[in-house]
């Protein structure tokens, strides 16, 4: 029985070796600006430990100009308001359709929060300012 025992001991070593040996991380550079934008991230996200991984529905909503959105905030009617990398802009969505409602004046959107009054915080970088969206006009929070 003790050597059936050693046996299993050295076969699950010898599996999960082969198995570390199969799992492999790879590695990207990217140099330029120019180099960032011609890259997609369809249909992923990266979590807040830096995996990507595939997000089911992104791609039944509306298409955006830019290649990133940046930030998201659910609004009390059941639609979404998100904010986009370079350019910077704001959109509201409802269901498969989008509207633009501000260009902010920044690099990239990179939060954003519905205040209990309706306003919406920006957050934004490049240079980095905290804007505030009141419906109507966006405008420097503070």
């Amino acid at each position: 029985m003790n050597r059936f025992r050693t046996f299993m001991i050295v076969l699950a070593v010898l599996a999960i070796g082969h198995a570390a040996h199969t799992t492999t991380t790879q590695r990207w550079v990217i140099d330029t600006a120019q180099e960032m934008l011609e890259g997609r991230g369809d249909n992923v996200e990266v979590t807040s430990d830096g995996l990507l991984r595939v997000v089911a529905g992104w791609a039944e909503g509306p298409s955006f100009d830019e290649p990133v959105v940046m930030a998201a905030a659910p609004t009390p009617d059941g639609g979404l308001i998100v904010g986009t990398g370079h350019p910077a802009r704001l959109y509201e969505v409802q269901g498969g359709s989008s509207q633009l409602l501000a260009e902010v004046p920044s690099e990239q959107i990179t939060a954003l929060l519905i205040e209990p009054g309706g306003s919406l915080l920006v957050a934004a970088v490049a240079p980095a300012v905290l804007y505030r969206w009141d419906g109507v006009n966006l405008s420097t929070a503070g």
